[in-house]
């Protein structure tokens, strides 16, 4: 599909069979985010008691307010009215007097019977019971009326009853919900849902701020080269731009948050992206966001505190700043992203859900089909369908936003990696290995073997660090003295994975179940060879069977032996070759060196 942009509208041509077709394409929408209102503001409060009155006693307010003012002017009479209203006569009167004596409609509505909320026909010895059970009982997310009831029937005065399940529940409904809900739920949930938050980060430029955060997808992955092998569920980086709501940056990874995983998904989100989608057979066009942001806005996790890492960061321009301790509505927008990814993850085969009740009816150890490879270009798919989607809080898509904001001046086209500063910046971002020895061959890594001339000089090096790309380990990068050299892979086998994480899980999986190729150097793992040692064992067998009768040699051997003429025939020859000349007609050996009589003690 190509696509052009004009100020008004746009059109996409369609190549078919035929003949192009010209399809119309809405126009670039504006987002509308949010800014400053400056609005005046004033201390003032006017007392007011809230009208907690339903609509249709409200009608019925009205109906009985008309009926009496028609009674008043004689239009109608009491027999009427009364047929009118519904009512006996001793409720008329009442309803009438209440009418001549008020001041508005709103006093002619229903009252509601019975006891009115935080009333209760309790004594004084059942309330002090149930208030002290609560203040006991009512903690954790098991809270409940039921404990506070059990918890007060020990604690009531000998002479008075204690109190029933119903009047309990009475008064713990009674209770403010917000103190109820921090009783139960803690701190840091209750002040999530209750504590003010009046202000608001206002972001004016992309890239001004990112916000970065993990989570545990809740789909379970088979190894891509055996897939009745369930390797487990991978966790997912992921980094959004605040303004725009792109997201720049993800990694998968099966292992739990670590400065690898942070470094790989800040590398994505910063660099263009053409080579990675490329693998995927991706369009890049299709995920052109990419950028240094200014500040990386995160929790206090410990992947996200390291200072020779967030020093590193700080040579590139990227600052870090860390949400307060228990407060996670401080990243609420990236956490709000992930929520929809995950949501959009319960669709596929091997899901989890993301609790008890979702994972009722699952069955992820069967039903798991994806890989981590597979399932990274899931993701990445997702995310260019969402970056498409009209988001709520711009009244755009993600995508519109960010092109909106770039023709306004709005985007720093300088945060983008210069060509010659771009291998600078992976090397200062890729995942780093320790401990290599420079062969003659190269170095073994990955189950690979990488080799280039300019390593020659380090041959013997031990102790050598590398950096790889996690997602293409196609070459790598040797530290040498005073540089990096870039080595690419020379020799591979079958069965390995260009992508780090598939290629780790593999080969640990391999390990510990004898799978595909990384079976431990000297395992005998053929059918002829075990038929093989099975006839050594029965030789063996037999020898030591034979063994057992002592040789013995006849009694006059030795005589005989001194009888014999010193022949060639009976005669070794040790050291030299025999040489049989026949030229004589009959054969003689020549030249014999050591002569041993072979029947000679």
């Amino acid at each position: 599909m190509i696509t052009k942009v004009s100020k008004e509208i746009r059109t996409a041509i369609t190549i078919h069979a035929s003949k192009p077709v010209r399809v119309k394409v809405p126009p670039l929408k504006i987002p509308r985010p949010w800014k400053p209102a400056n609005a005046t503001v004033t201390q003032s409060a006017v007392p007011y008691e809230a009208l907690d009155v339903s609509d249709t006693e409200l009608r019925l307010a009205r109906k009985r307010d008309a009926i009496f003012k028609q009674l008043r002017l004689g239009l109608i009479g009491q027999a009427k009215a009364m047929e009118l209203l519904e009512v006996k006569k001793s409720q008329f009167y009442n309803l009438y007097r209440a009418f001549l004596q008020s001041t508005s409609y709103l006093e002619l509505t229903r009252k509601k019977r019975g006891t009115k909320p935080g009333n209760h026909k309790l004594t004084p010895g059942q309330l002090s019971a149930l208030e002290l059970s609560y203040q006991e009982n009512y903690k954790g997310p098991k809270a409940s009326s039921a404990k506070v009831w059990k918890g007060a029937q020990g604690l009531v005065p000998e002479d008075e009853l204690p109190p029933s399940r119903y009047q309990c529940r009475r008064f713990v409904a009674a209770k403010p919900e917000k103190e109820k809900y921090y009783r139960k739920y803690g701190k840091e949930a209750g002040d999530n849902k209750y504590k003010p938050k009046p202000k608001k980060k206002i972001m004016e430029r992309v890239l001004q701020q990112v916000q970065m955060d993990h989570t545990m997808v809740d789909m379970l992955l088979v190894d891509e080269f055996d897939r009745k092998v369930l390797v487990g569920r991978p966790w997912l980086t992921m980094i959004m731009c605040a303004l725009t709501r792109v997201i720049l940056g993800m990694y998968l990874s099966f292992r739990p948050p670590n400065l690898i995983s942070v470094a790989s998904a800040l590398a994505f989100a910063v660099q263009d992206k053409s080579r990675f989608l490329e693998l995927y057979g991706i369009d890049p066009r299709e995920y052109p966001f990419y950028g240094i942001p200014f500040l990386i806005y995160t929790d206090n996790a410990a992947e996200f505190t390291s200072p020779r890492f967030m020093a590193t960061c700080r040579r590139w321009g990227m600052d870090w700043d860390h949400r307060p301790v228990d407060k996670k509505w401080y990243g609420g927008l990236i956490e709000r992203v992930i929520g929809t990814f995950m949501g959009e993850v319960h669709f596929l085969p091997g899901t989890t859900g993301s609790n008890v009740i979702q994972r009722a009816g699952l069955n992820p150890e069967r039903d798991a089909r994806y890989n981590i490879v597979e399932c990274g270009k899931w993701l990445l798919e997702q995310a260019i369908i969402y970056h498409g989607t009209v988001h709520e809080g711009l009244q755009s898509t993600p995508r519109q936003a960010w092109f909106y904001y770039d023709s306004q001046g709005l985007l720093d086209h300088d945060r983008v990696i210069s060509p010659d500063r771009k291998e600078r910046f992976e090397i200062d971002f890729l995942a780093p290995s320790y401990n290599h020895t420079i062969q003659p061959y190269g170095i073994n890594f990955s189950g690979r073997r990488y080799y280039s001339p300019e390593i020659d000089p380090y041959i013997g090096a031990k102790n050598v660090e590398v950096r790889f790309q996690p997602y293409d380990l196609d070459s790598i990068w040797v530290m040498v003295p005073g540089r990096f050299i870039n080595v690419p892979c020379t020799y591979t086998k079958d069965r390995l994975s260009r992508n780090w994480e598939s290629y780790s899980s593999h080969k640990a999986l391999s390990s510990a179940r004898h799978v595909g190729h990384s079976a431990p150097a000297g395992l005998i793992d053929d059918e002829y060879a075990f038929a093989a040692q099975q006839r050594q064992r029965e030789q063996a067998i037999a020898v030591e069977t034979q063994s057992k009768k002592t040789p013995r040699l006849p009694r006059d051997i030795t005589a005989q032996s001194e009888r014999l003429p010193a022949h060639p025939a009976v005669q070794a020859v040790i050291g030299a070759p025999r040489i049989i000349d026949s030229s004589r007609g009959s054969p003689e050996i020549l030249q014999p060196t050591i002569i041993v009589d072979r029947f000679k003690k």
